[in-house]
């Protein structure tokens, strides 16, 4: 695998085939999935993470008309 990162010409039919020689070869290695109980918390985590953006996003724009009117908050 690490063939592919050294090479200076990149062709993606050389890099196809190269591919399916591992493959046929045994040699490609398995990707890692996570397991669903931590996929699931990863999701919840991103749900987290937009909606605080979302707020905080919100809190500025809100301040940024307060300043603008030139109301003390």
């Amino acid at each position: 695998m690490k063939a592919f990162t050294y090479r200076r010409v990149k062709k993606d039919e050389r890099d196809a085939a190269d591919l399916a020689d591992l493959l046929r070869l045994g040699r490609l290695p398995e990707a890692w999935l996570a397991p669903s109980a931590t996929r699931e918390l990863r999701e919840i985590v991103r749900g987290r993470h937009k909606l605080t953006a979302l707020r905080t996003n919100c809190r500025n724009q809100a301040h940024g008309v307060v300043a603008k009117r030139g109301i003390a908050a």
